[in-house]
């Protein structure tokens, strides 16, 4: 993984570490991104963690995402 691609991913994991679900839309707004561009981040960020065994990212519709 690149070094920019691993700082997105470290942003995105920062949000998620409360433990509390956070939405696509939430993600977008704290980054200033495009709800597109979040999920593509979220995808990398998911991809990274089970590329090195760290986890999992759960999604549940209408709830969000969470470690």
């Amino acid at each position: 993984m690149r070094t920019r691609e691993a700082c997105e991913a470290a942003q995105v994991l920062e949000l998620m570490l409360p433990g509390t679900p956070v939405t696509v839309s939430q993600i977008a707004q704290k980054l200033c991104l495009t709800e597109k561009q979040a999920r593509t981040r979220l995808q990398l960020t998911e991809d990274l963690l089970m590329e090195n065994d760290w986890g999992q990212i759960a999604r549940k519709p209408r709830v969000g995402s969470w470690i």
